[in-house]
């Protein structure tokens, strides 16, 4: 694929929302950097919170509402399993009309990132005329629904009798979503970005994308902005205390979900002597 800057001047990037969640902040950081280069770039979004001439979306009280209720609509076949975990799962099996949209913009690139709440039949992309490339935010490009697989590799051959589910049948919703994408994708020459080498590994075990170029790229960052600057002072400045280590626990607002690993964390800190230690010397943020 020939290099992006230079050559496409016309980029589409899909994502769920415009802002909120670690998928949506790259990709609007990564789409603030391509602007800055000259490189006409939108983003088409189901959920849309902000005012801005380069998002896409419907009328915003018609988009809500469709967002709301495909959202409500694509968690209706989990009824069928009660044992199934608290990680997150998109079955997409909704049909959308999104191809004619984003082929009528006729973009020279389409750039996926997080597509997962029923934003798009997995069909669709199949019937995109530009060259694609998607950044995988997490396992859900291919599994049969999981965005989280913690030690699942069914996903691997054809999924069934997932785990997430709480199945023991080897035809359930699953293994019907990921034939699905199979059936979308195998044949359709995408090229996958991934921030790290583990999710990379993933994508390549996967026969879904064994013939896909995938390369690891890292999450870019504005270094204008965020770059490292004395400590003592940005301590300071944040009320943070000088003399102790500080530990950061990222998703503290889904303390529920096992693979956020807060329960790691709360043993660690069980025993009286790790308490004191931790009182004493460490600040938890």
């Amino acid at each position: 694929m020939p290099k992006l800057v230079g050559y496409f001047m016309r980029v589409l990037m899909l994502n769920y929302s415009d802002w909120g969640g670690g998928a949506a902040i790259a990709a609007r950081r990564l789409q603030q950097g391509l602007l800055t280069r000259g490189i006409d770039t939108q983003m088409l979004v189901r959920r849309r919170t902000r005012n801005d001439g380069a998002l896409l979306s419907g009328n915003q009280w018609t988009a809500g509402f469709v967002q709301r209720a495909r959202f409500v609509l694509d968690k209706m076949p989990l009824a069928l399993y009660p044992r199934r975990d608290r990680t997150p799962f998109s079955s997409q099996w909704l049909p959308d009309r999104l191809a004619h949209k984003i082929n009528s913009w006729r973009p020279d690139l389409v750039h996926v990132h997080w597509i997962g709440h029923g934003y798009m039949h997995p069909s669709t992309l199949a019937r995109l005329k530009a060259p694609i490339i998607w950044t995988l935010h997490d396992v859900w490009p291919f599994t049969g629904g999981c965005h989280v697989n913690l030690s699942c590799s069914r996903f691997q051959a054809h999924c069934g009798a997932c785990p997430r589910l709480g199945s023991n049948r080897q035809r359930d919703l699953s293994q019907t979503a990921w034939r699905r994408k199979w059936k979308a994708w195998h044949a359709r020459d995408m090229t996958l970005v991934a921030p790290s080498t583990w999710i990379a590994d993933c994508a390549r075990k996967c026969s879904i994308f064994q013939d896909s170029r995938i390369e690891v790229i890292p999450n870019g960052l504005d270094i204008l902005r965020f770059q490292p600057t004395d400590r003592q002072e940005a301590r300071a400045r944040l009320n943070l205390p000088l003399d102790k280590k500080l530990v950061l626990f990222a998703g503290a607002s889904r303390f529920q979900l096992p693979h956020k690993g807060f329960d790691l964390l709360k043993t660690a800190l069980s025993g009286s002597q790790a308490a004191r230690t931790f009182r004493n010397h460490v600040e938890l943020i």
